[in-house]
Formats: C-alpha cells, sequence, structure tokens
C-alpha cells in the first residue's frame, strides 16, 4: 500500500486531495505528476500588482481562490505521521480540490486531456463542499446547508447555487 499524503492547511482547516487532481496520493505520485501542485501553486501566489504572465483571475477582486493560502502553515501529510493530522484533516476539514481544480481549468493551466478518466471518475464521486466564501461549483445541485450572510464568490465563473 504505502504512505497517503494530503496537502493540508492547518489555518484555514482546508486541504487538497491528490487523486481529484488526476495524482496519485503516494510522495512520489504527486511530484511526479503535479497537477496538486500547480493547485497549490495558485493558492501560494502573492503579489499586489498586476503584470505580464499572471493568471486572468490573479486580479480579480471576486476571486479568492488565488493566494487563498498566503501566510498560512500548510502542510504535505502522510497518513503514518504519528501527528494525527492527516486523520484530522480528512475526517474534519475542508476539501477545497474542486474549486481548485474549476480555476485551474478556467485558467488553461489543465486541460481535459491532462485529467484522466480516473480523475474524472474520482471527481464524478467526490462532491465540492459548499463554503461562505464559495460559489456552487457546477457539480453540486444544493448547498450541502444553508448558509447565512453569503459572502462574495470565490471565483467568478461558478453558477450562482439554487435557492
Amino acid at each position: 500500500m504505502g504512505q497517503y499524503y494530503l496537502i493540508v492547511n492547518k489555518t484555514k482547516k482546508e486541504y487538497l486531495y491528490p487523486h481529484v487532481f488526476d495524482d496519485g496520493l503516494k510522495a512520489c505520485e504527486i511530484l511526479w505528476n503535479g497537477n496538486t501542485l500547480k493547485g497549490l501553486g495558485v493558492l501560494l501566489l502573492k503579489s499586489d500588482s498586476g503584470g505580464g504572465g499572471d493568471l486572468s483571475s490573479q486580479n480579480d477582486d471576486n476571486n479568492k481562490i488565488v493566494g487563498r493560502w498566503v501566510d498560512d502553515e500548510i502542510v504535505i501529510i502522510g497518513d503514518y505521521d504519528s501527528s494525527g493530522l492527516y486523520a484530522e484533516a480528512d475526517e474534519n476539514y475542508t476539501d477545497i480540490s474542486l474549486h481548485v481544480i474549476a480555476l485551474l481549468e478556467a485558467e488553461g493551466i489543465l486541460t481535459a486531456p491532462e485529467l484522466g478518466s480516473w480523475a474524472e471518475e474520482i471527481r464524478s464521486h467526490h462532491k465540492a463542499p459548499y463554503l461562505p466564501d464559495l460559489k456552487k461549483t457546477p457539480d453540486q445541485k444544493k448547498p450541502t446547508k444553508k448558509i447565512k450572510n453569503k459572502k462574495e464568490p470565490l471565483y467568478n465563473f461558478a453558477i450562482e447555487p439554487e435557492v
């Protein structure tokens, strides 16, 4: 079997699940393919002014994905680690993988050929959470819970929640 990894933001209690990015869960599989690391890179981008080569959504005030994890405590944690963080994150933290994938696809960083049928199968069973600061991703039919005081959308290309 081997050790499996998640990319965990301890500060925001969020994580990335590599299978959604068509990566394996083992360290070498995450590093070889690199789609999960592309997502991590987008979450860590920081700049207070635009320039050539920036993402089109990078300077969009409605975008809450780009730079979302800047200055947070982030760990790539294995399930064999004695801290118990892997299990804690898997059970109690929020998986934002589908939201990050949506941004990567909209930016053209990941395209359909890069995401294999295996990832599509995983993603079809892997539902994005509805968070207060996120709009629904296209795969969701209804929010998982009613949200009061809905904030700005995480990105500007997602569909609105059904009422």
